[in-house]
């Protein structure tokens, strides 16, 4: 075997080893640090409310959702954390001082911290992001096409087997809420503003009013929960609490 031959080899051999090597130093890293489960919580909006009469604390939750996942698991909590905190759950709406209202848009396995929390931004009502994971790519210089190739194969594997073993894992769970206080003097006017689209090159535009006996305010919820080889199983019950407490903490 000529020298050249042999040096192009044990480089690329060497190589090989050091990007096993990282990958491995990499993975348990990342297992090392993400080893706990980590779950919050953050609002687009902040929501204020005058403080309540004890006599006065009755309250309608409902809890609506736009995916085929069932939520009940949600107005249960939200309930429970709303009776510790001395309010009355009340199915009667007539009965109700204040009303909660929860629709949730979207839990979904994010790519990454940044797309987990991306639909914060838009707020109540906007828009809101598709899940799906993300892939990486990297390249390798070397003064063989053949050492290139089998050095290529040797961390495309390495890389496979490390993310099959240890995955950093966001779910994140979007979801908007309107709360209501019933107003004590008279009636709230409410004006609404719409644009319609009519075809591709028109829209109608709607003014409207209407009366209630409703003080409305509207915010979205983005709660995102982390950990290494984190399921779906695990995460959901954890999103829906961190979703409650949130919610019941806006009363105080």
């Amino acid at each position: 075997m000529k020298k050249s031959h042999i040096i192009k080899t044990t480089t690329s051999l060497t190589l090989a080893v050091t990007l096993l090597t990282l990958s491995g130093c990499a993975a348990i890293s990342t297992a090392i640090k993400n080893r706990h489960l980590k779950v919050e919580s953050k609002m687009s909006d902040s929501i204020f409310l005058e403080p309540v009469a004890d006599n006065e604390k009755t309250i309608y939750v409902q809890v609506k959702s736009t995916l085929s996942e069932n939520f009940d698991g949600l107005k249960e909590k939200l309930i429970q954390d709303f009776q510790q905190n001395g309010w009355t759950v009340v199915n009667d709406l007539a009965k109700a001082h204040d009303m909660v209202q929860i629709n949730v848009l979207q839990m979904w396995q994010a790519k990454n911290q940044a797309s987990a929390w991306g639909a914060l931004n838009s707020g109540f009502g906007g828009d809101i992001l598709t899940g799906g994971l993300m892939g990486l790519a990297t390249g390798y210089a070397t003064g063989s096409v053949g050492a290139g190739i089998g050095v290529g194969a040797i961390a495309s594997g390495v890389s496979f087997l490390t993310n099959s073993l240890i995955e950093n894992v966001y779910f994140s769970m979007i979801s908007d809420i309107q709360v209501s206080v019933r107003a004590k003097d008279g009636q709230v006017t409410q004006t609404t503003q719409s644009s319609l689209s009519q075809g591709t090159q028109s829209k109608v535009s709607q003014t409207y009013q209407q009366s209630s006996d409703w003080i409305r305010y509207r915010t979205r919820i983005v709660s995102v929960a982390n950990q290494v080889n984190l399921k779906f199983e695990e995460a959901k019950p954890e999103l829906q609490a961190q979703v409650a407490k949130q919610v019941s903490g806006i009363w105080g």
